[in-house]
């Protein structure tokens, strides 16, 4: 039940993904249809002819025939050369020399053995046209024997005798009319009368008779052919079918093993997989899913060929049975979706799965190349071997169809068990069923290897498990692995009583090479309590977490969960649980209710509870908005809110949160919170977590690591208990404030107080627990005391978590504290990072999780004042950005393009593997393509080709009509008679003498009684007796078949021996074998390069197949640096259009054109004179320098069409493989047919040339061998004769004979090269052409010209109408749009743009900054709602807001990231909308998402960003050195970014963001991620950039860093400023008082103490008193009353620990962050989606 229920559910979410890209899926049907349509339209425009009468051939006298292949003298050897022999070949040869029509020269030559005939023969070609060999004929015979068997010998041509076939293997359902071999003009059947004519002579002159008077006189006659459909077609099925089946399902394969390997790499399959999914539901779903695609098209495909939709053309698979052909591609259909199984398992990463699988495919194919043109003489064995690839497979089978369809029978199921005709040697049903086992094959391997090698994410079982018994009947849940009572009572609190342990990890262990990164680690977590995992990045957390759930192996110890050994049975495990990795592991296209209900049906919860749950998850995390937004469209906090509902969702027993409010707004995180605390009953929650606030207020218990080891365990409040120091006094200190004398002031109250910090405004001071009854004298001393003692405001806090945190990480970040480089000095930092260098979290583990926090701990309040701790902040920071000139000019753009030059260098080289493999395709199918023309070429099989008897065996059952015609002669009545007795009851002889037949029309009735198929294969021979005239004394005429090869030489050879039976007795017999005289090496030669002529096409489509993916996989670096905004960071950074592409044109070329070069040497390693000789090599290389120039600003062009690389690079090699291949593949099959579609080809030639590279370069390769194969032809012909020759242009004939050829290779005409020479040129120009229109957005200003006749006042400079605002919002709108007014006048006059404001209004400084009513709508969804607001120059502007309220977009309109729907913004007097390079060149950017490259460095990256800016190569390093040691980088430095955690990969895109020193530094969230220690760091510096004459605007979601760095800020609601002003404005403004926070106690039955007394008596102390906030224990309370001295609050807040049960209070003045919560809490949350940009993104993302 689980099982189908799994099944359905995948299939609805598989469903819904394929639904989302539609175009891809739709693409996925037509581009088999496509093909398939192809053959239709060829068949459709092709020339067909419906001949309805019987074709009959003329009778001939068999000594027509030439003995002697050069018709002049000839000799007949014969062997061995006895008296009786020479007798008979004497007789011959007068009979020859007598009868003959042609009088030749012709002699006999007898040899006493074969080998020296044959050395006779093989010296003289040219004369010797026969041998003739006498079988069991010795040099003692005296008589030659009566039952004789005679070999007739010929001369071989090129052509050969085809003696290993009985029929064409391939047919073509229509007369065979070149008669090959030729017997009756060749003289063979000639030679047959006579051999036989000379033995009866011998023999009657033996016996004593007149030999004289014996003379037999034959005829031939071809049988009628009955009426029949010339058929054009079944040449093209049979050539071409195999290949195009494989091309038609390339995508198909492509496409499917993207989406399988991209959710591996996302991490999906495996998410899946630990909240319960079986293995086994996972890949049926799948192949249901790709059948689902797949059937239908194959439906289609045999639709198509099947029905007859050309009227009078017929079907293009005539005589087929159409569900039999469906049935075989339905076995395909199986083998292509398993293949994609195969190589799912393979790799890690999509795009690499798709390029493997493209490869993979057409090397499959690659073996057929070998197998057809050897099909013919190939074992079965070898063939069926050749199957055991799929595409192989298929091959066979279209072929096998080919062969049937040519006899006119077609595949049906009476015959598909069986060949198509008697030579081939296997049937249609063989070929299914080996495809039907390469589907098998395929399945086993994926099996095992999923099982093995899981990949990154995953347990990998033993190689041994398909013989465990564990793995196939699971393990039941075990009792406790380990019963233990921590010894350390110290440290580790007693265990809880009464609960059960929901996780038990024993001993657990993780080693990375010789770093360990779990320790030997034993916990216990229980149920109903929210375990707390804490620890510094690198302490152990996530490994730990990564092991509980599956993720990773451990490599000893062990865990139980929920009962269940993660190391035996990780599938028990799962069954229970629910995950919030670190990072949203989440389908991108699924909307939120999607996402809902798949997880809760996939733990099993169905019906009106599921639907229950998804609403009330919905609404608890605040989605309830959004359940409409696909998951890609939600912000970094939506989607960590939709992570934890994933996790809580279907009532799991176990959720495992790892960070789940990383990345929340605060009002996001508290909501969270509350569902967390309501989900925590009958549940074990483990949570890990950076802010101490949510451990401490969640945390029934916290555990937290360092180097690997639980350090202590315990609740809040044992922990603090533990490591507490007691109260801290921070006290908001002015300029004037002497630190010391405060500090006397309250050493004399309490004297046992410490002076902990003094960091910036704020100086603490720790107050003993013991000493809490001074407290309010010290604070009305304070209170009255603040002006002479210069302090603004104090308050209290209890002890922290992240003190206790702190204290219990000493020892694991203390070591790291090291020196700081700044400027060319040392200074010492105690803030340094404090992780190790070597951390296996950030290079090994965390491929999953990215990597936790590297960086130390937060800083807390624990250490003495000392003059070392603020050497780093007195100094002065940004010396490494002085005492040098940037550069400008000529000499920054060639810093540009040699950094972005380095950049694609060292990416390149971070992927050498696979990049060495990508350069090597194209020389890779080459070489093997090569190989099959190359091999066996000379061979002795080659030349000589095996006897065959002519008889009727091969036929099997025959029917053989005779007759002696009407009113017969007893003569001929005899002859008849003995004519039969031959065949005894073997074969069926039809005998007839009835009018009005005659053999033409008895033979035309019985081929449509027996059927046209029959008929060919079974009416072979037949004879009528004629009246003998003159001299003959026997007459008859042999008719043949003309569809077998040997069928006239067989019905020669019965015949004649009739002859000689009637002349003599029946005791007497003649069998006649042929066997051919061994070929000459030339004459095999000259066939080979004839036959060689395919191979012009078979190199240039090869080389094509190469090229496609060689050139297609540069797109995804390019995809990839858009994705991520990393190129858009670099355009921000000064890199423009020509800076950006020319450099990245010229390592692309670099890397395409040495392997391309490698050719010459493929070429030269085979001896491929077409592209060597005579200089061709320098031709060849012209090509492939014009296809780089013309393919990669292609595939640039392309490129801007995708969002996802993986997608990017599957389409472009499709689009590679179309535009190529297939284009060549189409053309080449229209010049095959006929004239009517020749017209048709060249017309698509010339069209492909005009648009496709890819087709051009494989035409030139094609054309350059053809014509040199057709120049070699032709060499040796003189014209000038006037002697008629297809070489000739002017005396060739008929112009089809013309033979097409250029003497100058760059010629215009075909198959010069000429026309795609100068395509190539121009297409190059024209795509680079198109990218530069992108990148200069000269679309997007198009667009705004159209857009400007639609527009209303929304776009207008003039003030927009407002609603209702905040009186300092309202004063900014006014400004600014006053100036704004001033500003548009000014231009209309041609005055300067850039107007000082203070022009306008007299204000003290001009506004670096100006928005003027910035607006930005989605389709429906207004981001932005006209924003105005000026930013002077030297002030740090914040720009707070919910997530969703239009922070980000606001920055990317500003930094050219997105196009502005209405207003404008102006930086430095520069416009965003017509000067955005101008306004990027002053402007320095820390973008919300790491817009970094993953496969640099960090120093890398800052080395390449310094050349972006113009920082002097000399001064580099130092800039970078100091930047990195200045932000903490320095153990990292050296790390690829990619491995590193969020905090280090925040403060690398900082110092991207100064690098260079920029006027004017945007900062979206510059800090998410780091620990506190690096956040202060990093404030520090931006204070110096400030203070230096910087303009900075940030957004964050700490109130505390805007406080701090914010000289004014404006806080966002709904793409509004809700208000703006200084943090201290806003506070005094829109918070009243003090904000008082009282945490209550827990009583002795666990629940909190009622909070009611406590609130009526703060109320009733403190009249106006509301509650602001109560949430699970903690009250917030608003004193609005001024005037109520601290000091009296904590008198009053004392005593309620005595007789209210309140455990600790805190009173401070109302804070940002409440002034935040106040504003944002009218936030809305929509869930429209952003309009597509393009209605091929949505495809194609």
């Amino acid at each position: 039940m689980d099982f189908g229920r799994q099944l359905l559910l995948l299939l609805w979410k598989n469903w819904i993904l394929q639904r989302r890209r539609i175009c891809v899926s739709i693409f996925e049907i037509i581009l088999p249809t496509f093909f398939a349509l192809l053959i239709v339209l060829i068949r459709l425009i092709s020339e067909a002819r419906d001949i309805s009468y019987p074709t009959t051939y003329a009778r001939r006298d068999v000594n027509v025939g030439v003995i002697g292949h050069m018709g002049g003298n000839a000799i007949i050897g014969y062997y061995p050369e006895t008296s009786e022999t020479s007798l008979v070949m004497q007789t011959l040869l007068a009979r020859l020399l007598d009868h003959s029509i042609y009088k030749i020269n012709c002699s006999i030559q007898g040899f006493p053995k074969e080998d020296l005939a044959m050395g006779f023969a093989a010296s003289n070609p040219e004369s010797v046209g026969y041998v003739v060999a006498f079988k069991g004929v010795s040099s003692s015979s005296a008589t030659l024997p009566k039952n004789i068997e005679v070999a007739i010998r010929p001369y071989s041509y090129s052509s050969g005798w085809a003696t290993e076939d009985t029929f064409p293997i391939f047919q073509s359902n229509t007369p065979r009319n070149w008669m090959f071999p030729d017997y009756l003009h060749d003289g063979f059947n000639f030679l047959q009368v006579l051999v036989g004519e000379a033995l009866a002579k011998y023999w009657v002159q033996k016996d004593g008779g007149d030999p004289s008077k014996i003379h037999f006189q034959a005829y031939v006659q071809c049988m009628p052919y009955p009426p029949y459909f010339d058929d054009v077609m079944i040449p093209v099925l049979q050539g071409y079918l195999p290949f195009l089946l494989v091309l038609s399902f390339i995508l198909s394969v492509i496409i499917n093993t993207k989406n399988l390997v991209y959710e591996k790499e996302r991490k999906l399959k495996e998410s899946m997989k630990l909240m319960g999914l079986q293995a086994s539901v996972h890949w049926v779903s799948w192949f249901i899913t790709f059948a689902i695609y797949l059937v239908p098209a194959l439906a289609i495909y045999a639709l198509l060929f099947g029905l007859n939709i050309s009227g009078d053309q017929g079907p293009v698979l005539a005589n087929t049975d159409a569900s039999l052909f469906f049935v075989f591609l339905l076995c395909y259909g199986f083998a292509l979706i398993t293949f994609c199984f195969m190589v799912s398992t393979f790799v890690q990463r999509a795009n690499i799965g798709a390029a493997l699988a493209g490869i993979l495919f057409f090397v499959s194919y690659i073996p057929w190349t070998y197998v057809d043109p050897k099909y013919k003489t190939m074992g079965k064995r070898t063939k069926l071997a050749s199957g055991l690839l799929f595409n192989c497979a298929v091959a066979l089978g279209a072929k096998v169809i080919g062969i049937y369809e040519g006899t006119g029978e077609g595949a049906q199921w009476s015959n598909f068990h069986k060949p198509g005709v008697v030579d081939d040697n296997i049937s249609l049903l063989e070929c299914m069923l080996m495809l039907l086992f390469d589907s098998l094959i395929h399945c086993i391997i994926a099996w095992y290897l999923d099982n093995v090698r899981p990949g990154e994410f995953g347990v990998p079982k033993p190689f041994y498990f398909p013989f465990t018994k564990t793995y196939w009947i699971g393990s039941k849940a075990s009792r406790s692995i380990y019963e233990f009572e921590n010894s350390d009572t110290k440290h580790f609190e007693k265990d809880p009583t009464g609960l059960n342990a929901g996780i038990q990890v024993a001993q657990l262990r993780k080693v990375f090479g010789k770093k360990v990164a779990v320790d030997a680690t034993s916990l216990k977590m229980y149920d109903g309590q929210i375990t707390v995992l804490l620890g510094h990045n690198g302490a152990g957390k996530t490994t730990t977490m990564s092991m509980l759930t599956g993720f990773i192996p451990p490599t000893s110890g062990t865990a139980q969960v929920n009962g269940f050994d993660i190391r035996k049975d990780i599938q028990g495990v799962r069954k229970s649980l629910g995950l919030c990795p670190q990072h949203n592991i989440l389908f991108d296209t699924l909307t939120v209710k999607e996402h809902l209900v798949f997880f809760a049906k996939l733990k099993g919860v169905y019906g009106t509870e599921m639907e229950k749950e998804v609403m009330t998850f919905a609404q608890e995390v605040g989605l309830e908005g959004k359940l409409q937004a696909h998951a890609r469209s939600l912000s970094g906090g939506q989607k960590r809110k939709l992570s934890v509902a994933i996790a809580l969702i279907g009532g799991s027993k176990i959720v495992i949160l790892d960070e789940p409010t990383a990345g929340m707004d605060p009002a996001a995180r508290r909501q969270t919170w509350t569902v967390l605390q309501r989900a925590r009953q009958s549940r074990t929650i483990v949570l890990s977590t950076h802010y101490m606030d949510e451990a401490d207020l969640l945390g029934d218990r916290i555990a937290i690591m360092a180097e690997g080891v639980v350090k202590c365990c315990g609740s809040s409040m044992f922990l603090k208990k533990l490591y507490g120091a007691g109260y801290h006094l921070v006290v908001v200190k002015n300029s004037d404030c002497n630190v010391a004398s405060l500090t006397e002031v309250v050493q004399s109250h309490i004297s046992t107080a410490e002076l902990e910090s003094v960091i910036n405004s704020e100086v603490s001071y720790i107050l003993p627990d013991s000493e809490s009854a001074c407290f309010p004298a010290l604070f009305n001393e304070l209170d009255d005391g603040k002006e002479q003692l210069g302090i603004t405001s104090f308050g209290t806090s209890a002890t922290t978590m992240e003190e206790v945190f702190l204290k219990v990480g000493e020892s694991a970040y203390d070591h790291n504290e090291g020196p700081v480089r700044i400027g060319g000095e040392t200074f010492t930092n105690k803030n340094a990072s404090n992780v190790r260098s070597n951390d296996p979290e950030n290079e090994e583990t965390m491929r999953l999780t990215k990597a936790e926090d590297e960086s130390s701990p937060p800083p807390g309040r624990n250490s003495p004042l000392s003059e070392e701790h603020i050497d780093i902040a007195t100094v002065d920071m940004l010396t490494f950005n002085k005492g040098f000139k940037k550069k400008t000019g000529l000499s920054l753009k060639l810093g540009i393009m040699y950094g972005l030059f380095v950049k694609k260098a060292l990416h390149t080289w971070r992927n050498r593997i696979i990049t060495l493999v990508q350069l090597l395709l194209p020389v890779f199918f080459v070489t093997i393509g090569m190989a099959p023309d190359d091999s066996g070429s000379g061979s002795d099989s080659k030349l000589l080709e095996p006897p065959l008897t002519l008889d009727l065996k091969p036929f099997g059952h025959t029917y053989i009509p005779v007759t002696a015609g009407l009113n017969s002669s007893t003569l001929r009545t005899n002859f008849t008679s003995l004519y039969k007795a031959q065949f005894g009851t073997s074969h069926s002889v039809e005998e007839f003498a009835e009018p009005p037949y005659d053999f033409d029309n008895y033979t035309v009735k019985r081929a449509s009684e027996l059927g046209t198929a029959t008929y060919k294969k079974k009416m072979i021979i037949g004879m009528e007796s004629l009246e003998p005239t003159g001299s003959e004394t026997l007459t008859a005429v042999a008719f043949y078949n003309g569809q077998p090869y040997h069928a006239v030489a067989v019905s020669m050879n019965y015949l004649v021996n009739t002859f000689l039976q009637a002349t003599l007795d029946e005791t007497y017999s003649l069998q006649t074998i042929v066997a051919p005289l061994p070929k000459e090496p030339k004459t095999e030669a000259k066939r080979t390069a004839a036959q060689a002529l395919g191979v012009g096409f078979a190199a240039g489509f090869l080389i094509n197949f190469g090229m496609a993916f060689l050139t297609s996989l540069f797109v995804y670096f390019l995809i990839k640096e858009r994705q991520v905004g990393a190129k858009h960071l670099q355009v921000v950074s000064g890199v423009g259009p020509i800076t950006y592409w020319l450099p990245t044109f010229m390592w692309d070329f670099i890397n395409y054109i040495l392997p391309s070069l490698l050719l010459l040497v493929v070429f030269a390693a085979y001896s491929v004179s077409a592209y060597l000789d005579n200089g061709r090599f320098l031709l060849v290389i012209l090509v492939l320098i014009l296809y780089g120039w013309a393919v990669l600003p292609f595939m640039y062009a392309l490129q801007f069409i995708f969002k996802s690389p993986p997608t990017g690079v599957v389409m472009v090699i499709v689009m590679n493989v179309i535009t190529g291949l297939v284009t060549m593949f189409t053309v080449l099959i229209l010049k095959l047919i006929d004239s009517k579609t020749r017209k048709v080809g060249n017309t698509l030639d010339w069209i492909f040339m005009a648009l496709f590279p890819n087709y051009n370069m494989a035409s030139c390769f094609s054309n350059i061998y053809s014509n040199y194969l057709l120049l070699q032809h032709c060499e040796d012909v003189v014209c000038s004769t006037g002697v008629p020759s297809p070489c000739c242009k002017d005396t060739c004939g008929v112009r089809s004979a013309c033979i097409s050829f250029q003497e100058t290779y760059m010629a215009w005409e075909r198959p010069g090269i000429g026309p795609n020479l100068f395509m190539m040129f121009c297409q190059g120009v024209v795509f680079f052409t198109i990218v530069m229109l992108v990148e200069y957005h000269v679309f997007q200003k198009v667009w705004y010209f159209i857009k400007g006749f639609f527009e209303n006042s929304d776009a207008s400079y003039g003030q927009a109408t407002f609603p209702a605002q905040d009186s300092d919002v309202a004063a900014e709108n006014q400004r600014i749009n006053s100036y704004a007014n001033f500003l548009h006048s000014t231009k209309d006059q041609g005055s300067d743009a850039s107007v000082p404001l203070q022009a306008v209004n007299g204000h003290d400084s001009t506004d670096s900054l100006l928005l003027v009513n910035l607006y930005k709508r989605f389709g429906s969804l207004v981001a932005v709602d006209h924003i105005c607001l000026g930013v002077p120059e030297q002030e740090c502007f914040g720009l707070l807001g919910q997530n969703g309220a239009g922070k980000t977009t606001t920055f990317k309109m500003l930094t050219g990231d997105e196009m502005v729907t209405g207003g404008n913004a102006y930086l430095k007097g520069h416009d965003v909308r017509n000067n955005i390079k101008k306004v990027q060149a002053n402007m320095g950017y820390c973008p919300q998402f790491d817009a970094l490259i993953d496969q640099m460095t960090g120093r890398e990256t800052l080395t390449m960003y310094a050349r972006l800016r113009g920082v002097p190569e000399a001064n580099i390093k130092d800039v970078v050195n100091s930047l990195v040691d200045i932000l903490m980088l320095e153990p990292h430095a050296d790390k690829l970014t990619g491995n590193y955690s969020g905090g280090n990969k925040r403060k690398l895109s900082t110092a991207m963001a100064i690098i260079g020193d920029p006027s004017f530094i945007m900062l979206d969230e510059p800090s998410a991620g780091m620990d506190p220690k690096a956040r202060r760091q990093l404030w520090n510096v931006l204070s110096q950039v400030r203070a230096s004459g910087r303009t900075l605007v940030l957004t964050s979601h700490s109130m505390e860093e805007c406080d701090a760095l914010c000289t004014r800020l404006a806080i966002m609601v709904n793409g509004k400023f809700v208000c703006l002003g200084s943090p201290q404005h806003l506070k005094s403004k829109f918070g009243q008082g003090y904000t008082l926070i009282v945490q209550m106690v827990t009583l002795a039955d666990g629940e909190r103490a009622p909070n009611q007394p406590l609130i009526e008596f703060i109320v009733q102390n403190f009249p106006g008193a509301m509650v602001f906030e109560d949430h699970q224990g903690y009250i917030h309370f608003q004193v609005p009353d001024t005037d109520i001295k601290l000091a009296m609050v904590f008198s009053v807040m004392e005593s309620t620990k005595v007789n209210l049960n309140v455990r600790d209070y805190s009173v401070h003045q109302t804070t940002l962050e409440q002034v935040f919560l106040t504003f944002t809490r009218a936030q809305t949350i929509t869930g429209t989606q952003a309009a597509k940009k393009c209605c091929f993104l949505p495809c194609f993302s």
